[in-house]
């Protein structure tokens, strides 16, 4: 048997094992019985549908019960720092969330898994169709391992997190207006507007990061349609609760502070024992100068260079104008990833830029990009967490954890943001040069 054939059986043998993966470490893993990340856009849903304030907190438990959740009785005598119970999602994700919510608690959370899987997969597959080469190469059934393998999926689906709608459909929306010819986004089909408008209202930091993109190359129809779609839910989800505007705006101002501050699932403080699986910048930044405001400061400022470059970075540098976009499309991904509160889910965006190393995979700065990709492949903050050498060393240099093992992850996505962005400044020589049009 040649090499050739041993690496296709090695290949598919991944796919089969990274299959298994996305099966037994997504999928089976989610828990409706317990306190997941979707319970509390959940029962927001439903008090929003009675007229009633989607965040009031107070009666997170009482609501929950009622839709088949755990008993009122079993919850916690303190609810006032659980996070979980804390909606933060603002307004427009209501009425996306309402064909679910109508369900019982249960039904609810399986109707979630199963769309995020349909959702994730027909990303995926819009990704592999746009791939050139056949599946009888390596190229294609290498990257569905890696589609079905990305540990971020897993933990999307094992946390119920809503993360992996707005991703799947900015993917979807991404690649259906995508046009395999000379130029992006020229489709006529309004359902990839439509995705990207459903993304940016389920989760607006992961949904807006392809904004930048349609700004520069001047899709004004794309952004008229996502920005008068937007608008439309934000008006739609609003009318039921307007006439109580000041108790929900408070009750989210406070909501925003829980999970954010005091150890809550968004803080980079040293109270919060899981935020080492926060991708966003500030988490290294906060580490080093122990202020969020000047953490948040410097992190703008990164943000601002590299949108910067990215922004200013010459259209004329030649080679496929296909993998030119892919790349500009890539670097905002992880751009938003650093910018913005992005925990480990929000990693099945790193889809882009390996789809975009794998199609030139002898070159050194898409080496690099693929093996940073490939660190998401395992979820390496939860294996930290359970070596008892990590705690020691937490224990004994706090500092080099805080800043550089514990949000390794950060570091690695501003390597990457950083190869990306400077891609776009080097000429590719060995094929002609086509223009971008607008």
């Amino acid at each position: 048997m040649n090499k050739t054939r041993w690496l296709v059986i090695l290949v598919w043998s991944a796919v089969l094992f990274s299959t298994g993966e996305f099966i037994f470490r997504g999928i089976v893993r989610h828990d409706s019985g317990a306190l997941n990340d979707f319970a509390a856009p959940y029962v927001a849903t439903r008090m929003w549908l009675h007229g009633d304030n989607p965040y009031d907190s107070a009666e997170f438990f009482k609501v929950w019960g009622r839709a088949g959740g755990p008993n009122e009785a079993d919850a916690p005598a303190d609810t006032s720092g659980i996070s979980g119970s804390h909606a933060v999602y603002p307004p427009p994700s209501l009425p996306l969330m309402t064909p679910m919510a109508v369900f019982s608690w249960k039904t609810a959370n399986r109707l979630l898994i199963g769309l995020t899987v349909v959702l994730y997969l027909a990303a995926v597959w819009m990704m592999l169709t746009w791939m050139e080469g056949g599946w009888n190469g390596l190229k294609k059934p290498l990257f569905l391992a890696y589609a079905l393998g990305l540990a971020p999926i897993h933990s999307v689906l094992h946390t119920s997190n809503i993360a992996g709608l707005s991703g799947s459909l900015l993917l979807i929306g991404t690649f259906a207006l995508l046009n395999k010819g000379k130029s992006l986004y020229k489709s006529k089909r309004l359902w990839g507007p439509v995705s990207v408008a459903a993304a940016v209202c389920i989760k607006v930091t992961m949904g807006a990061v392809l904004v930048p993109y349609l700004l520069r190359m001047r899709e004004w129809r794309t952004l008229r349609i996502v920005v008068c779609l937007v608008a439309l839910v934000g008006i739609v989800s609003l009318a039921p609760i307007i006439h109580d505007r000041a108790a929900w705006i408070s009750d989210y101002k406070s909501n925003v502070a829980v999970v954010f501050t005091h150890g809550g699932a968004a803080d980079v403080s040293g109270e919060n024992h899981a935020r080492f699986d926060l991708l966003n910048l500030q988490l290294p930044f906060y580490a080093l100068l122990h202020s969020r405001e000047l953490s948040s400061l410097a992190v703008g400022v990164v943000v601002i260079l590299l949108l910067g470059g990215w922004v200013f970075a010459p259209d004329d540098r030649g080679g496929s104008l296909r993998e030119r976009h892919l790349l500009l499309i890539a670097g905002l991904a992880v751009i938003g990833l650093l910018a913005f509160y992005q925990r480990y889910y929000s990693g099945v965006l790193l889809l882009v830029p390996m789809l975009w190393a794998m199609q030139h995979p002898g070159r050194a700065s898409n080496r690099w990009t693929i093996a940073i990709c490939c660190c998401f492949l395992g979820n390496t903050e939860a294996f930290l967490r359970q070596c008892s050498w990590f705690a020691r060393l937490s224990q004994q240099h706090p500092a080099l954890v805080d800043t550089v093992i514990g949000p390794h992850l950060c570091w690695l996505l501003l390597i990457l943001a950083v190869i990306l962005v400077s891609q776009l400044y080097v000429k590719d020589s060995g094929r002609p040069i086509e223009k971008m049009g607008a």
